[in-house]
Order: C-alpha cells, then structure tokens, then sequence
C-alpha cells in the first residue's frame, strides 16, 4: 500500500494527540453496547447503500453485455467476467500459469473482481472436482483424443494452486464500495479522497495476491500435487 500510496508528507497526528482524546464513559455494559449500536448505525447504512449501488451497477453492466452478445449473435450468455478473462490473460500467463490453462484462470480472476472471490472459488472447486473425475476415468489410459463442451473444464494441480492464491482476497469491486462507505461514515470531510483511493486499495490488493500466486508457482509443479489432485 506504501508502494501504490507513499506518504510524502509528515503526518499531522502525533502520539500526543491520540493520548489527549477524551474517551466516552459508560455506567455499565449496557449502556456501552447501546451506544455503540446507535453509533454504528450510520456506519452500516452508509455501507449497505454503496453495496447495494455497486452491486446494482455491475448486474446493469452485465445485463447490457449479455444483451449485446445475444444481438452479435452469440450464442451463449455473454458475461463482463467472460470479457475479463480476457484481458486478465496475460496475467494468468505471467503467474506462471500454462497457456492452455490461461484463460480459465483468467476468468476465475473477472469473476472474482467483478462479483466476488466466494463465487470464483466455487467455480475453482467444480473445475478441481472435474479434474479428478478425470483422471479416475482416463488416468490410465494413453493415446487418448477427448474433447468437452462448456466452461466446466478440468485444469491441473498447479494451475488450480495458482488460482487458489490469486484469488485468496477481498479485492472486488463490492468490497471497494463497502470500504468506500464505511470510512466515508466516520470520515464524511474526506469523502473525495476516500473516494479517490478506493480503486488504488483494489489494484493494490489484487496485485499483493497476484504476487503471492507468483511465489506459489516458483515451489509447485504438477509432480508434486498428483497424490492430491
């Protein structure tokens, strides 16, 4: 977050200062967890309003592709994430992840940047669950020529392992509103700036994964995952 946001300039907030805030004192537990809900309570409305505009957005924006495929002549749902996968490709590849296995991955990413990661990781495990039964049925056989048909693809050991750790984050585009209205509640002054951060906190968190999936490629091979995969 250094690296993306460098503080330039000295911090107007000393350790004095905090010492000197006045904390609120309560008669009991009670009274401090009544407090604490009324206080909250524009906190999380602040965030229920940008996670509701945010998420609103996306399903528009998707909505709107998928209708423009079907008017191309597509014969498919066409999806933002789908038109993500390729433009996250030579992410995926620079991961250290095969080429024949790229835009899979890629997607996985759109998926996890445009919804969220609980999703592409439910996707990651039909894809891993595929590849097992895969090998069960064929993991014998040699010469084999097969083919399939849908995005329900199998990937290997490293490619899924690889996956697994960029997409290991909250770096989504539903967490940066919540983010966004969270801190714009406690801090309505800087709202502008909150703002303008907000898209510089998700490639920063996208990027911390993406560098952990690197690592994870470095020390894995496909040798080392075929008892578990």
């Amino acid at each position: 977050s250094k690296l993306v946001y460098p503080e330039t300039r000295k911090s107007r907030t000393r350790v004095e200062d905090v010492r000197r805030l006045k904390l609120a004192r309560y008669g009991g537990i009670v009274e401090a967890a009544g407090a604490g809900a009324i206080a909250s309570l524009s906190v999380i409305g602040a965030i229920a309003a940008n996670l509701i505009a945010f998420v609103s957005i996306l399903a528009f924006i998707n909505s709107t592709v998928t209708w423009l495929g079907y008017r191309a002549g597509l014969s498919f749902p066409l999806t933002f994430e789908f038109v993500l996968s390729f433009l996250f490709w030579p992410l995926a590849l620079v991961m250290g992840v095969p080429p024949r296995d790229c835009r899979q991955v890629a997607e996985l990413i759109g998926i996890k940047t445009f919804l969220n990661e609980f999703i592409a990781y439910q996707r990651l495990i039909t894809i891993k669950e595929n590849h097992r039964a895969f090998l069960s049925e064929f993991g014998n056989g040699t010469d084999l020529v097969y083919a399939w048909s849908g995005n329900d693809i199998v990937i290997p050991g490293r490619s899924v392992v690889i996956a697994t750790y960029s997409l290991c984050g909250f770096s989504n585009l539903g967490s940066m509103g919540i983010l966004i209205g969270a801190l714009t509640a406690m801090a309505p002054s800087r709202r502008a700036d909150i703002a303008h951060c907000g898209p510089r906190a998700l490639i920063a968190g996208s990027i911390a994964c993406f560098i952990t999936a690197c690592v994870a490629g470095l020390f894995v091979t496909d040798a080392d995952l075929v008892m578990n995969f």
